[in-house]
Order: structure tokens, then C-alpha cells, then sequence
């Protein structure tokens, strides 16, 4: 059985991906929190933009918003999963209801909403599962253990401090290989 600490390190991790594939997906973060609350370990705050409006309207912009938006909802459940080697189903129940809800907005037969989520699952575990992705994730998943709460503007921070380093080492890198 998981402890208290390795439960809030898998949310940390867990809510990190959403914030990281929001922002790699031009979804701008107002908030990170590990603190507990109704139904929930954490959450991921954003900001919808308010041409988003898939009820009223589908154009081809939406429709690559609906792909991002459950891009990041997937993205939580599989950070979780490379960090703790296991599928969290019940904690990601409500990422997954809004990711169906979201793929049904463009396809409501069976026959083309199942490969069409299994192909977005599949293009968000590539997405966590890149280096520069995963070096972004464990880099805010770490400051959010220490803080519990951040701000959309300290998980830009960290990620672009991410990015920094990441170009840093690969630059010292190239430099020893000359």
C-alpha cells in the first residue's frame, strides 16, 4: 500500500503533466495545488480561451483544441504511471470522463470515438514519455512538492528554468564531444 508521501509525490507528478502539457499546448496556467479538496488530490487551473466554444460551434481551430485538451487531460494519469508503474484509474476517473465528453463532441459512434481516444492516449504518452517533457514534469512535480500550491506564473517560470537547463547540459555536452 502507498504511503501518504508517495500518494502526494504520484498527484504532484500527476497535476505537474497537466500543467506542463497545458503550456506545451498554448493553455495558459493560473494555478498548480497538491492540497487536497472535495474529490480531489489536486488540480491543474487553467484558462479556457473564449473562442472555445465546441457547443456552439466546430471549426477546424476547435476541433485541434479538443485534440490538445484531452492531450492534457491524458497526460496526468500516464506521468503518474511512468513514475509509480501503475495505472491510478480511480483518481484519473474524472480526467478520463472529460476527455470522453470532449472526443464525443466529434465523434459520437463507438466505432470512431474508441480508435480516436486510443490514438490521443497514445500521442499523450508520447508526449510525457519524451526527455524534455519528463525533465519539465519532475522539475515542477518538485517544486510543487515543497510549496503544495503555485501560481501560473511560477510553473511558467519553472518550466522555462526547465528548458534552460536542459539546453545548458545539452551545450556542455556538445562541448566535451568537440
Amino acid at each position: 500500500m502507498a504511503t501518504e508521501r508517495q500518494k502526494l509525490r504520484a498527484t504532484a507528478y500527476h497535476e505537474a503533466a497537466h500543467a506542463v502539457a497545458a503550456f506545451r499546448h498554448d493553455t495558459r496556467v493560473t494555478g498548480l495545488s497538491i492540497i487536497a479538496e472535495v474529490g480531489t488530490l489536486g488540480r491543474c487551473h487553467t484558462q479556457t480561451p473564449k473562442w472555445f466554444r465546441p457547443d456552439i460551434q466546430m471549426t477546424p481551430r476547435i476541433r485541434l483544441k479538443i485534440e490538445s485538451e484531452i492531450i492534457c487531460l491524458f497526460a496526468g494519469n500516464l506521468a503518474e504511471k511512468k513514475l509509480t508503474g501503475r495505472n491510478n484509474w480511480r483518481g484519473a476517473s474524472g480526467d478520463r470522463r472529460a476527455a470522453v465528453d470532449l472526443a464525443s463532441r466529434l465523434y459520437w459512434d463507438e466505432q470512431v470515438l474508441s480508435p480516436f481516444l486510443g490514438y490521443v492516449h497514445a500521442v499523450a504518452k508520447n508526449f510525457v514519455d519524451s526527455p524534455r517533457t519528463w525533465h519539465d514534469i519532475r522539475h515542477v512535480a518538485k517544486a510543487l512538492l515543497k510549496k503544495q500550491k503555485l501560481t501560473g506564473r511560477e510553473v511558467v517560470a519553472l518550466i522555462r528554468e526547465s528548458e534552460d537547463q536542459q539546453f545548458e547540459a545539452a551545450r556542455l555536452k556538445r562541448g566535451r564531444n568537440a
